[in-house]
């Protein structure tokens, strides 16, 4: 068993004053309620592994480096995904090569190799700060509702019971004043929100609209390329080769992993007519290189985010799938249970459309 092992139990109680936020993923998945089938879900996952695997997996996922953790969960994750749809093998010997599945689809043997694009460690903290005032904010019992207008963060997490000692002596003196701590390395910029209800107990909290940032495919493309050119004598003799990409951050999703193939979309537009005469690729995308299409042999991605269910109390991986037009062993996209497929919708003399269908 993982989560009754004395491993196990040793790292609870070393992190067992600590709120969720703070403590490794290991951590929260033993300890938190929300999660109870997810638990027994990976037992039984874990339980049906090679045991080559099964020691390899149990030793990452006790990791508490949020990389290593995070990757072998979605490896975890993605067996249990493969396996409802066909016939798995773990680590297959094909062709000299240790590929990370392979999986019988209609017949066909499709070797899937899977990377995980983690949010960076800025994204981390980041939400770790945000996790922090919300969880210091909770622990005030006044009926607010507060509005963080404005924050700065660094490394150093604020002292959060001197937060709340600041935030309730404000509430109690001068509540309808714009709040601003600052203890010289972060500064938390709080208003009280005039929609307010007695029947609150403490404090609420929501951010400030009107976040944004630059959406790329950027940090796409590198482990795209890593995996399009791993183990050559599979692709040279012609097995299909899916990558299943698991996207942590939520700044990127299925549709930057076609821009990062494909590149962006062109609109040639008539301002007279004002209508769309034409569209094209910018050739931006990682297929496009000098005068030759590039990564033929990848015949598709499949793309994965995670979800939670509550009735489930266990997370669930969400799944697209970006058809590779160039591929020289396609597949048909219907083989995969996902939302919605990008494939091409149209062939002509010039050349073709693609387009995300839904499922």
């Amino acid at each position: 068993m993982i989560f009754d092992s004395p491993r196990m139990q040793v790292l609870l109680k070393a992190y067992e004053n600590e709120p969720d936020f703070m403590v490794p993923e290991i951590v929260f998945l033993a300890r938190t309620d929300k999660l109870e089938n997810e638990r027994t879900y990976f037992e039984e996952l874990l339980g049906k592994a090679p045991a080559i695997k099964h020691k390899d997996w149990l030793g990452r996922l006790f990791s508490e480096d949020h990389e290593q953790f995070r990757s072998v969960w979605f490896e975890i994750m993605l067996y249990g995904w493969l396996m409802k749809i066909g016939s798995i093998e773990v680590e297959p010997i094909i062709e000299g090569n240790y590929p990370d599945y392979s999986v019988q689809l209609n017949g066909q043997w499709v070797i899937v190799e899977a990377r995980a694009i983690l949010e960076t460690a800025e994204e981390r903290e980041e939400m770790r700060f945000e996790a922090g005032i919300f969880w210091a904010l909770k622990k005030i019992e006044k009926p607010y509702l507060v509005e963080v207008a404005g924050t700065r963060s660094s490394s150093k997490l604020p002292d959060w019971i001197n937060f709340q000692m600041q935030v309730s002596r404000w509430l109690d003196t001068k509540p309808n004043d714009v709040f601003e701590y600052n203890d010289g390395s972060n500064i938390i910029v709080l208003k009280t929100s005039q929609t307010q209800s007695q029947n609150r107990k403490t404090v609420s909290a929501f951010i400030s609209p009107g976040f944004g940032r630059r959406i790329t495919s950027e940090p796409i493309k590198r482990p795209l390329r890593e995996k399009a050119h791993q183990h050559s004598a599979l692709r040279k003799a012609g097995y299909a080769y899916v990558i299943a990409l698991y996207l942590e951050s939520w700044f990127l999703s299925a549709e930057e992993v076609a821009k990062a193939w494909l590149g962006e979309e062109v609109w040639t537009v008539n301002f007279e007519k004002k209508e769309v005469v034409e569209t094209s690729s910018d050739k931006s995308g990682i297929h496009f290189a000098g005068l030759q299409i590039r990564h033929t042999t990848v015949s598709g991605t499949l793309v994965f985010r995670n979800d939670w269910s509550s009735a489930e109390k266990c997370s669930y991986l969400r799944a697209w799938y970006v058809e590779n037009p160039f591929a020289k062993v396609p597949l048909d996209s219907a083989l995969f249970p996902v939302e919605a497929r990008y494939v091409v919708t149209d062939k002509s003399g010039k050349g073709f459309r693609m387009a995300w269908v839904k499922s």
